[in-house]
Protein backbone atom coordinates (compact mmCIF):
# COMPACT_ATOMS: atom_id res chain seq x y z
CA UNK A 1 0.00 0.00 0.00
CA UNK A 2 1.16 3.59 -0.63
CA UNK A 3 2.66 5.36 2.36
CA UNK A 4 0.35 7.61 4.36
CA UNK A 5 0.69 11.34 3.65
CA UNK A 6 2.55 13.30 6.27
CA UNK A 7 0.35 15.05 8.78
CA UNK A 8 0.88 18.56 9.93
CA UNK A 9 1.52 19.38 13.51
CA UNK A 10 -1.78 21.31 13.84
CA UNK A 11 -3.98 18.52 12.40
CA UNK A 12 -5.83 16.39 14.98
CA UNK A 13 -4.73 12.78 15.10
CA UNK A 14 -6.15 9.55 16.46
CA UNK A 15 -9.36 9.06 18.35
CA UNK A 16 -8.71 12.10 20.55
CA UNK A 17 -10.06 14.67 17.98
CA UNK A 18 -12.99 16.74 19.23
CA UNK A 19 -15.85 18.56 17.35
CA UNK A 20 -14.08 21.85 17.99
CA UNK A 21 -10.96 20.51 16.27
CA UNK A 22 -12.97 19.32 13.25
CA UNK A 23 -14.72 22.70 13.01
CA UNK A 24 -11.38 24.47 12.83
CA UNK A 25 -10.22 22.33 9.88
CA UNK A 26 -13.39 22.95 7.74
CA UNK A 27 -13.18 25.56 4.90
CA UNK A 28 -14.62 28.95 5.71
CA UNK A 29 -16.76 30.92 3.26
CA UNK A 30 -15.25 34.10 1.97
CA UNK A 31 -18.33 36.08 3.00
CA UNK A 32 -18.11 34.81 6.57
CA UNK A 33 -14.33 34.98 6.87
CA UNK A 34 -13.12 37.20 9.69
CA UNK A 35 -12.43 40.72 8.56
CA UNK A 36 -14.43 40.49 5.29
CA UNK A 37 -17.72 42.24 4.56
CA UNK A 38 -20.82 39.99 4.59
CA UNK A 39 -22.42 39.34 1.18
CA UNK A 40 -25.98 40.24 0.23
CA UNK A 41 -28.63 38.40 2.17
CA UNK A 42 -30.90 35.76 0.67
CA UNK A 43 -33.98 37.32 -0.95
CA UNK A 44 -36.19 34.43 0.18
CA UNK A 45 -35.36 33.92 3.86
CA UNK A 46 -33.15 36.94 4.61
CA UNK A 47 -31.39 35.15 7.42
CA UNK A 48 -28.38 33.79 5.55
CA UNK A 49 -26.11 35.26 2.89
CA UNK A 50 -27.13 34.52 -0.69
CA UNK A 51 -24.44 32.34 -2.23
CA UNK A 52 -26.22 31.80 -5.57
CA UNK A 53 -27.58 34.21 -8.19
CA UNK A 54 -30.64 33.41 -10.28
CA UNK A 55 -29.83 33.75 -14.02
CA UNK A 56 -33.34 34.95 -14.76
CA UNK A 57 -33.97 37.75 -12.24
CA UNK A 58 -30.49 38.02 -10.67
CA UNK A 59 -31.86 37.65 -7.14
CA UNK A 60 -29.76 35.99 -4.46
CA UNK A 61 -30.68 32.78 -2.64
CA UNK A 62 -28.89 30.45 -0.28
CA UNK A 63 -30.38 27.00 -0.90
CA UNK A 64 -32.60 24.94 -3.18
CA UNK A 65 -35.59 25.57 -0.94
CA UNK A 66 -35.16 29.34 -1.14
CA UNK A 67 -34.65 29.08 -4.90
CA UNK A 68 -38.00 27.34 -5.32
CA UNK A 69 -39.70 29.86 -3.03
CA UNK A 70 -38.40 32.83 -5.00
CA UNK A 71 -39.58 31.26 -8.27
CA UNK A 72 -43.11 30.95 -6.90
CA UNK A 73 -43.06 34.41 -5.33
CA UNK A 74 -41.73 36.33 -8.34
CA UNK A 75 -42.99 33.93 -11.07
CA UNK A 76 -39.44 33.51 -12.29
CA UNK A 77 -38.48 30.78 -14.75
CA UNK A 78 -34.87 30.68 -13.61
CA UNK A 79 -33.61 30.97 -17.19
CA UNK A 80 -31.51 33.78 -18.55
CA UNK A 81 -33.10 36.11 -21.07
CA UNK A 82 -31.16 35.29 -24.22
CA UNK A 83 -32.62 38.22 -26.14
CA UNK A 84 -31.78 40.90 -23.57
CA UNK A 85 -29.93 43.99 -24.78
CA UNK A 86 -26.16 43.99 -24.32
CA UNK A 87 -24.23 47.21 -24.71
CA UNK A 88 -21.35 47.24 -27.16
CA UNK A 89 -18.85 47.85 -24.38
CA UNK A 90 -20.09 44.78 -22.49
CA UNK A 91 -20.07 42.53 -25.57
CA UNK A 92 -17.57 39.68 -25.12
CA UNK A 93 -16.76 36.36 -26.74
CA UNK A 94 -19.09 34.66 -24.29
CA UNK A 95 -21.96 36.87 -25.48
CA UNK A 96 -21.13 36.08 -29.10
CA UNK A 97 -21.12 32.34 -28.40
CA UNK A 98 -24.44 32.65 -26.57
CA UNK A 99 -26.04 34.48 -29.51
CA UNK A 100 -24.72 31.87 -31.94
CA UNK A 101 -26.15 29.06 -29.81
CA UNK A 102 -29.47 30.92 -29.66
CA UNK A 103 -29.66 31.15 -33.48
CA UNK A 104 -28.77 27.48 -33.79
CA UNK A 105 -31.54 26.62 -31.34
CA UNK A 106 -34.07 28.68 -33.33
CA UNK A 107 -33.06 26.94 -36.55
CA UNK A 108 -33.41 23.53 -34.93
CA UNK A 109 -36.87 24.34 -33.56
CA UNK A 110 -38.01 25.61 -36.98
CA UNK A 111 -36.80 22.38 -38.57
CA UNK A 112 -38.70 20.31 -36.00
CA UNK A 113 -41.90 22.33 -36.36
CA UNK A 114 -41.82 22.07 -40.16
CA UNK A 115 -41.98 18.27 -39.85
CA UNK A 116 -44.66 18.29 -37.16
CA UNK A 117 -47.98 17.15 -38.69
CA UNK A 118 -49.90 19.51 -36.37
CA UNK A 119 -48.34 22.56 -38.08
CA UNK A 120 -49.13 21.51 -41.63
CA UNK A 121 -51.69 23.69 -43.38
CA UNK A 122 -52.89 20.96 -45.72
CA UNK A 123 -56.46 19.77 -45.34
CA UNK A 124 -57.42 16.22 -44.58
CA UNK A 125 -59.25 14.10 -47.09
CA UNK A 126 -62.60 14.54 -45.33
CA UNK A 127 -62.31 18.32 -45.07
CA UNK A 128 -61.33 18.60 -48.73
CA UNK A 129 -64.43 16.67 -49.66
CA UNK A 130 -66.64 19.03 -47.65
CA UNK A 131 -65.02 22.08 -49.24
CA UNK A 132 -65.40 20.67 -52.75
CA UNK A 133 -69.03 19.65 -52.28
CA UNK A 134 -69.87 23.03 -50.76
CA UNK A 135 -68.23 24.75 -53.72
CA UNK A 136 -70.50 22.82 -56.09
CA UNK A 137 -73.48 24.11 -54.11
CA UNK A 138 -72.26 27.69 -54.38
CA UNK A 139 -70.99 27.92 -50.79
CA UNK A 140 -67.44 29.12 -50.09
CA UNK A 141 -65.75 27.64 -46.99
CA UNK A 142 -62.58 29.27 -45.68
CA UNK A 143 -60.50 26.83 -43.63
CA UNK A 144 -58.25 27.92 -40.81
CA UNK A 145 -54.94 26.25 -39.85
CA UNK A 146 -55.37 22.96 -37.94
CA UNK A 147 -54.13 24.39 -34.66
CA UNK A 148 -56.71 27.19 -34.44
CA UNK A 149 -59.60 26.89 -31.99
CA UNK A 150 -62.31 27.31 -34.63
CA UNK A 151 -60.79 24.54 -36.75
CA UNK A 152 -60.74 22.18 -33.76
CA UNK A 153 -64.40 22.86 -32.96
CA UNK A 154 -65.57 22.27 -36.52
CA UNK A 155 -67.27 18.89 -37.07
CA UNK A 156 -68.86 19.65 -40.41
CA UNK A 157 -68.94 16.59 -42.66
CA UNK A 158 -70.38 15.37 -45.94
CA UNK A 159 -73.38 13.01 -45.76
CA UNK A 160 -72.96 10.74 -48.75
CA UNK A 161 -76.26 8.95 -48.16
CA UNK A 162 -78.39 12.10 -48.24
CA UNK A 163 -76.03 13.99 -50.54
CA UNK A 164 -75.84 16.95 -48.21
CA UNK A 165 -73.66 18.65 -45.64
CA UNK A 166 -74.11 18.19 -41.92
CA UNK A 167 -73.04 21.52 -40.50
CA UNK A 168 -71.64 22.71 -37.25
CA UNK A 169 -73.59 25.92 -36.52
CA UNK A 170 -72.80 28.45 -33.83
CA UNK A 171 -75.85 30.21 -32.35
CA UNK A 172 -75.34 33.44 -30.45
CA UNK A 173 -77.98 35.13 -28.29
CA UNK A 174 -76.60 38.60 -27.43
CA UNK A 175 -79.67 39.67 -25.41
CA UNK A 176 -79.27 36.59 -23.18
CA UNK A 177 -75.45 36.71 -23.20
CA UNK A 178 -75.33 33.07 -24.22
CA UNK A 179 -74.03 30.99 -27.11
CA UNK A 180 -73.58 27.35 -28.05
CA UNK A 181 -72.68 25.17 -31.01
CA UNK A 182 -74.84 22.48 -32.56
CA UNK A 183 -73.14 19.73 -34.56
CA UNK A 184 -74.30 17.51 -37.40
CA UNK A 185 -77.19 19.72 -38.51
CA UNK A 186 -78.65 18.59 -41.83
CA UNK A 187 -78.70 21.34 -44.47
CA UNK A 188 -82.18 20.25 -45.64
CA UNK A 189 -83.76 21.59 -42.42
CA UNK A 190 -85.37 25.01 -42.23
CA UNK A 191 -83.98 27.55 -39.82
CA UNK A 192 -87.11 27.33 -37.72
CA UNK A 193 -86.74 23.57 -37.25
CA UNK A 194 -82.99 23.97 -36.74
CA UNK A 195 -83.37 26.52 -33.93
CA UNK A 196 -86.13 24.49 -32.27
CA UNK A 197 -84.09 21.29 -32.50
CA UNK A 198 -80.89 22.97 -31.25
CA UNK A 199 -82.57 24.62 -28.27
CA UNK A 200 -84.06 21.26 -27.25
CA UNK A 201 -80.69 19.48 -27.48
CA UNK A 202 -78.46 22.00 -25.66
CA UNK A 203 -77.46 21.72 -22.00
CA UNK A 204 -80.05 22.15 -19.28
CA UNK A 205 -78.58 25.39 -17.92
CA UNK A 206 -78.44 26.91 -21.39
CA UNK A 207 -81.93 25.65 -22.26
CA UNK A 208 -83.34 27.23 -19.11
CA UNK A 209 -81.76 30.57 -19.93
CA UNK A 210 -83.10 30.48 -23.52
CA UNK A 211 -86.58 29.20 -22.72
CA UNK A 212 -88.25 32.45 -23.84
CA UNK A 213 -86.69 32.12 -27.29
CA UNK A 214 -88.16 28.65 -27.65
CA UNK A 215 -91.63 29.80 -26.58
CA UNK A 216 -91.69 32.73 -29.06
CA UNK A 217 -89.90 31.08 -31.95
CA UNK A 218 -92.21 32.70 -34.51
CA UNK A 219 -91.03 36.15 -33.46
CA UNK A 220 -87.33 35.42 -33.84
CA UNK A 221 -85.05 37.10 -36.35
CA UNK A 222 -81.89 35.39 -37.55
CA UNK A 223 -78.80 37.13 -38.89
CA UNK A 224 -75.86 35.38 -40.55
CA UNK A 225 -72.49 36.99 -39.87
CA UNK A 226 -70.79 38.24 -43.03
CA UNK A 227 -67.29 36.82 -42.68
CA UNK A 228 -65.94 39.03 -45.47
CA UNK A 229 -66.87 42.28 -43.70
CA UNK A 230 -64.14 44.29 -41.91
CA UNK A 231 -63.70 43.82 -38.19
CA UNK A 232 -64.56 47.44 -37.35
CA UNK A 233 -67.77 47.41 -39.41
CA UNK A 234 -69.50 44.05 -39.19
CA UNK A 235 -72.42 43.31 -41.48
CA UNK A 236 -75.05 40.56 -41.43
CA UNK A 237 -77.31 38.69 -43.83
CA UNK A 238 -80.94 38.43 -42.64
CA UNK A 239 -82.30 34.87 -42.74
CA UNK A 240 -85.87 33.68 -43.18
CA UNK A 241 -87.19 31.09 -40.74
CA UNK A 242 -88.84 29.04 -43.49
CA UNK A 243 -85.77 28.91 -45.77
CA UNK A 244 -83.55 25.85 -45.75
CA UNK A 245 -79.98 26.07 -44.56
CA UNK A 246 -78.60 25.13 -47.96
CA UNK A 247 -80.61 27.81 -49.77
CA UNK A 248 -79.62 30.48 -47.25
CA UNK A 249 -75.90 29.71 -47.44
CA UNK A 250 -75.76 29.61 -51.25
CA UNK A 251 -73.63 32.49 -52.46
CA UNK A 252 -72.20 33.14 -48.98
CA UNK A 253 -68.74 32.71 -47.47
CA UNK A 254 -68.23 31.09 -44.07
CA UNK A 255 -65.11 30.54 -42.02
CA UNK A 256 -65.17 26.87 -40.99
CA UNK A 257 -68.89 26.96 -40.04
CA UNK A 258 -71.78 29.48 -40.01
CA UNK A 259 -72.28 31.89 -37.12
CA UNK A 260 -75.95 32.91 -36.61
CA UNK A 261 -77.20 35.66 -34.29
CA UNK A 262 -80.70 35.17 -32.83
CA UNK A 263 -82.75 38.17 -31.69
CA UNK A 264 -86.35 39.26 -31.28
CA UNK A 265 -88.04 41.74 -33.57
CA UNK A 266 -87.17 45.40 -33.25
CA UNK A 267 -83.36 45.10 -33.21
CA UNK A 268 -82.68 45.12 -36.92
CA UNK A 269 -80.78 48.41 -36.62
CA UNK A 270 -78.07 46.62 -34.63
CA UNK A 271 -77.37 44.26 -37.54
CA UNK A 272 -76.56 46.33 -40.66
CA UNK A 273 -76.81 44.67 -44.03
CA UNK A 274 -73.77 44.40 -46.29
CA UNK A 275 -73.50 47.08 -48.99
CA UNK A 276 -75.16 46.11 -52.24
CA UNK A 277 -72.75 45.41 -55.12
CA UNK A 278 -72.51 48.00 -57.89
CA UNK A 279 -74.88 47.44 -60.77
CA UNK A 280 -73.31 46.53 -64.11
CA UNK A 281 -74.60 46.99 -67.60
CA UNK A 282 -74.66 44.44 -70.41
CA UNK A 283 -70.96 45.03 -71.12
CA UNK A 284 -69.97 44.40 -67.50
CA UNK A 285 -69.11 48.04 -66.74
CA UNK A 286 -69.99 49.23 -63.25
CA UNK A 287 -72.49 52.06 -63.16
CA UNK A 288 -71.15 53.43 -59.88
CA UNK A 289 -67.77 54.47 -61.31
CA UNK A 290 -67.85 55.46 -64.98
CA UNK A 291 -65.01 57.34 -66.70
CA UNK A 292 -65.69 60.48 -68.68
CA UNK A 293 -66.38 60.39 -72.42
CA UNK A 294 -63.06 62.05 -73.21
CA UNK A 295 -61.21 59.40 -71.19
CA UNK A 296 -63.03 56.65 -73.09
CA UNK A 297 -62.12 58.23 -76.44
CA UNK A 298 -58.45 58.52 -75.49
CA UNK A 299 -58.39 54.86 -74.39
CA UNK A 300 -59.91 53.77 -77.70
CA UNK A 301 -57.42 55.82 -79.72
CA UNK A 302 -54.49 54.44 -77.75
CA UNK A 303 -55.69 50.84 -78.24
CA UNK A 304 -56.12 51.37 -82.00
CA UNK A 305 -52.63 52.80 -82.29
CA UNK A 306 -51.13 49.85 -80.43
CA UNK A 307 -52.94 47.40 -82.71
CA UNK A 308 -51.55 49.13 -85.79
CA UNK A 309 -47.97 49.04 -84.53
CA UNK A 310 -48.20 45.47 -83.26
CA UNK A 311 -47.56 42.72 -85.80
CA UNK A 312 -49.42 39.48 -85.29
CA UNK A 313 -46.78 36.79 -85.81
CA UNK A 314 -47.03 33.05 -85.36
CA UNK A 315 -45.34 31.95 -82.12
CA UNK A 316 -42.75 29.99 -84.11
CA UNK A 317 -42.50 32.50 -86.96
CA UNK A 318 -39.47 34.45 -85.77
CA UNK A 319 -37.75 31.28 -84.59
CA UNK A 320 -38.31 29.65 -87.96
CA UNK A 321 -36.11 32.18 -89.71
CA UNK A 322 -33.35 32.12 -87.10
CA UNK A 323 -33.22 28.49 -86.00
CA UNK A 324 -35.14 26.69 -88.70
CA UNK A 325 -37.88 25.38 -86.38
CA UNK A 326 -40.73 23.96 -88.37
CA UNK A 327 -38.65 23.19 -91.44
CA UNK A 328 -37.72 19.72 -92.61
CA UNK A 329 -34.00 20.20 -92.15
CA UNK A 330 -31.88 22.27 -89.85
CA UNK A 331 -28.33 23.19 -90.86
CA UNK A 332 -27.36 23.66 -87.21
CA UNK A 333 -28.24 20.06 -86.45
CA UNK A 334 -25.00 18.03 -86.45
CA UNK A 335 -26.94 14.79 -86.92
CA UNK A 336 -28.62 15.78 -90.16
CA UNK A 337 -32.40 16.12 -90.25
CA UNK A 338 -34.25 17.70 -87.36
CA UNK A 339 -38.04 17.32 -87.60
CA UNK A 340 -40.56 18.62 -85.13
Amino acid sequence: PPPAPPQSEDAPTGPHETPEDVKETMPVLASSAPGSEPGPACDACGSRPGKYTCPGCERRHCSVKCCKEHKLKYECSGKRDRTAFVALGDFTDVTLASDYDFLEDVHERMNISSRDPRTRTGLTRFRKRVVNQAYRMGISIKCMPPGMKRAKENRTQWDNRKKGIRWTIEFRFPSADCSFKQHRVCDALTWKDCVSFSLGKCEYATRTKLQRFLEKIEELKLYLLNEMSPANHKSFFPLELNDTIRASLTGKTVVEFPCVFVEFEGKASEYPKPPSPAKRDSKGISSSVLPSSRALESNVERNIGMNKRQKLVHPYGSAKKKNGFGSKTNTDDPYGEFNL
